[in-house]
């Protein structure tokens, strides 16, 4: 109940520019997420996990390249491996990889 009196409390303030940047950012985070289901066919797993894991952080204020470019080229290469080599569950293949 409590919860659900400070929803209505929430709803009704103005929203703070934090507030709006935050939505602005969860859009932009859709929109990649929708373009990256769509790249993973053509170009594969590994490139578009790639291409979305450095918007992704980029997105999410990381600046710090030293830990965006392994961890965008990790990530998807564990995964990768993971699901192809101990799974045995096959994942899309694209033009590169």
């Amino acid at each position: 109940m409590l919860l659900f009196v400070l929803a209505i409390i929430l709803a009704f303030q103005t929203p703070t520019d934090t507030d709006k940047r935050l939505n602005l950012n969860v859009v932009f985070i859709m929109i990649a997420f929708g373009v990256y289901v769509f790249l993973v066919e053509p170009i594969g797993f590994v490139v578009s996990t790639v291409i979305f894991t450095v918007g992704y952080l980029l997105l999410l204020g990381e600046r710090r390249w030293y830990f965006i470019i392994p961890a965008a080229i990790l990530l998807p290469l564990i995964v990768s491996y993971s699901f192809e080599h101990l799974l045995h569950v096959p994942i899309p293949h694209g033009l590169l990889y």
